[in-house]
């Protein structure tokens, strides 16, 4: 059983403060992390991920044993943590086959690879040019390298916004059986509360709500506009 604790963080930039008091993560957790743009949604991950610097505490908790995360190294956090940024450059024109093999770190085995590539429908496009593919396409493939790890613990960054309806579905289906915990910042508030089972809504750098059941209360809250159910759906009212 692994946990990520994070305590005390603080971070500054100019008038806007990212305060987070507490926060711990288990494996197997499915964590949906919602609200407006600005509010830190990928500045908390990335904090989680060790790539932003921020004061207070980040903790792993793994095997009875508590390292502090900013102490191990990055092939070392690459065992715990995999990560998928909002946006993703690749400078080479490689082929899709030879993108999602350049991992660093971690090793993967054929038959995994094979697998994931499967479910989310990239076998037909190995052999194509990155620069050929769609941009939700091209989202599937980074995907898959975030994916191939298996670390305990999967954050990703608006990981199906430039999904079709068919590979949202698909993707997030696949994800939730995952056993790692998977932290992602969603934008569509009803594939969140369709698939997710705990969610953290924040404000203004803040975390305002984190629990396991949407209100359509605290959506308002973290919206700042009118927000009605319908059946099993958030709209606005």
């Amino acid at each position: 059983m692994e946990l990520i604790c994070l305590k005390d963080i603080r971070l500054v930039r100019g008038d806007w403060v990212l305060a987070l008091n507490a926060l711990e993560i288990s494996a197997g957790e499915k964590v949906a992390i919602l609200g407006e743009n600005g509010s830190g949604k990928t500045t908390v991950l990335q904090i989680i991920a060790g790539l932003l610097k921020a004061s207070g505490q980040i903790e792993l908790v793994s095997d009875g044993s508590v390292y502090s995360w900013h102490s191990l190294g990055a092939e070392e956090r690459a065992k715990h943590l995999s990560y998928l940024p909002q946006r993703t450059d690749v400078l080479f024109n490689l082929n899709v086959s030879d993108i999602v093999r350049l991992r660093y770190g971690v090793p993967f085995s054929a038959a995994r690879l094979e697998e994931v590539v499967n479910i989310l429908s990239l076998a037909g496009l190995m052999s194509r040019r990155y620069s050929e593919l769609s941009g939700g396409e091209r989202r599937r493939v980074m995907l898959v390298r975030a994916l191939l790890s298996d670390a305990p613990f999967v954050l990703l960054d608006e990981p199906t916004a430039p999904f079709d309806m068919r590979h949202t579905e698909q993707t997030m289906r696949y994800l939730m059986s995952l056993p790692c915990a998977v932290v992602a910042s969603i934008h569509d508030i009803n594939v969140a509360a369709r698939y997710f089972t705990r969610f953290i809504l924040l404000k203004e750098g803040k975390i305002i709500f984190d629990g396991g059941q949407l209100n359509a209360e605290k959506l308002e809250e973290t919206y700042n506009m009118p927000i009605r159910t319908c059946g099993n759906h958030f709209i606005p009212a």
